[in-house]
């Protein structure tokens, strides 16, 4: 049986008529399987075709180059927005300040507007100490577009693009890009708290992960004490 149905394989034009006509006959549903080949043949035309077809087309887009607003540290500028109270801002300007970093993260199609009312409701509880950030994640919101290009976009889509010519966009890699980007174009040298939800709370995992590897001179420093919170995010 196969999937709790009546099965018959056929392995010729005969056998498969003979098969195909019980099948009508009866008045329960039923599987027929036609064996033209056997499994391994049939695997092994499949991914010699799809080679094929990869060469075929990769010939087609050669010389496509990925986007320079790609950095060669891994990472593209992503806008932010901080949240800081007026007057906590002017105190500031005249001593020397620690400020801590909470950076809040958006889910997946989203952008970092989505925490404008969370972000005002943090400023009222928490102290003036604390800078709320919220950024962009690559391909989201005014972040550059990612394989905006056609042709970078069916390369990638294939997985035919050549080795380091591709931007990162695994859960790793949007956690390095935005490491990278708190550092190098907003000079925030250490994350203290990061809550993110849906994607955004997967890359707030990766990002905690990444203080395993000791600190990077190109990433914005999470260390064991920073704190994260997750909303509907699965690890």
């Amino acid at each position: 049986d196969a999937f709790g149905l009546p099965y018959e394989g056929a392995s010729s034009f005969d056998e498969f008529k003979e098969a195909y006509g019980k099948a009508l006959d009866d008045s329960s549903p039923s599987i027929v399987e036609a064996q033209v080949v056997g499994r391994e043949t049939n695997v092994a035309v499949h991914a010699e075709i799809t080679r094929l077809a990869k060469h075929t087309i990769d010939e087609f887009l050669q010389g496509t180059e990925i986007s320079a607003s790609s950095a060669s540290d891994g990472g593209t500028r992503l806008p932010i927005k901080s949240y800081r109270r007026e007057s906590a801002d002017t105190a500031d300007s005249t001593r020397k300040v620690r400020r801590k970093t909470l950076v809040l993260l958006h889910g997946w199609m989203g952008d970092k507007t989505e925490w404008d009312e969370a972000a005002s409701a943090l400023l009222k509880v928490l102290s003036s100490e604390w800078n709320i950030v919220a950024i962009d994640l690559p391909g989201h919101g005014e972040a550059p577009l990612l394989l905006s290009d056609h042709r970078r976009a069916v390369r990638a889509a294939l997985g035919i693009d050549a080795e380091g010519r591709g931007i990162d966009v695994s859960i790793d890699g949007l956690a390095k890009a935005v490491l990278v980007s708190l550092k190098r174009d907003h000079g925030i040298e250490e994350v203290d708290a990061v809550c993110g939800y849906s994607l955004g709370g997967r890359v707030g995992l990766a990002m905690k992960r990444s203080c395993q590897r000791g600190p990077s001179n190109i990433m914005a420093h999470v260390t064991d004490r920073t704190k994260v919170v997750l909303l509907s995010a699965n690890p």
